[in-house]
């Protein structure tokens, strides 16, 4: 076990902690002092798991840690409401292979089966857990900030210049003040 999930371990530790202090405690300052400490717990957990190298699945039926490259089941759960959740459960503890669907995750490839009937086969996750969607959103802004920016000339002094933003229409501080000064004159 290398450092990093044996951080992950401690931080839920923590959080099973101060949760349990938080039900355990009665109203006033510390019960309020508990809640803080729930949230820079959850903090302090999600850094611990952007920080682990491999993906961490948890069956949420039998609780047993998936391997790197075992495939997994989504399920909708209905009993969140009208909104419900998809919970990820290992392939034992799913219903059969014949009504599910499956792709693979968009960061680590590890396979995923969708239960068809269900809502989730609408709202699917892209990814099998939270570092993997933490890592294809790092991914979505570096490829978003990738923009080649154009060469054009400022609209006040005609000088040729290169684009800072996909916007900028001057080439400088001194023409984009003369333009709105010229734009607001009364």
């Amino acid at each position: 076990m290398d450092n990093s999930s044996k951080a992950v371990d401690a931080a839920l530790k923590t959080l099973r902690e101060v949760r349990a202090a938080l039900t355990a405690s009665k109203l006033g300052n510390e019960r309020a002092g508990l809640v803080f400490a729930v949230l820079d717990a959850e903090r302090a957990l999600r850094a611990a798991l952007r920080a682990e190298k491999h993906p961490r699945v948890d069956c949420s039926h039998c609780r047993r840690r998936l391997k790197p490259d075992e495939p997994m089941a989504w399920r909708w759960n209905s009993y969140y409401g009208r909104g419900g959740l998809s919970e990820a459960l290992c392939l034992s503890c799913s219903e059969p292979a014949d009504r599910y669907e499956q792709h693979s995750c968009e960061t680590c490839a590890r396979v995923m089966h969708f239960d068809i009937a269900g809502a989730c086969h609408a709202r699917r996750p892209l990814t099998c857990s939270y570092q993997c969607n933490y890592r294809r959103k790092l991914k979505h802004q570096r490829d978003r900030n990738r923009v080649e920016h154009a060469t054009i000339a400022c609209i006040v002094c005609g000088e040729m210049f290169t684009q800072a933003r996909r916007d900028a229409q001057t080439c400088s501080n001194r023409c984009r003040q003369a333009l709105y000064r010229r734009s607001h004159r009364k």
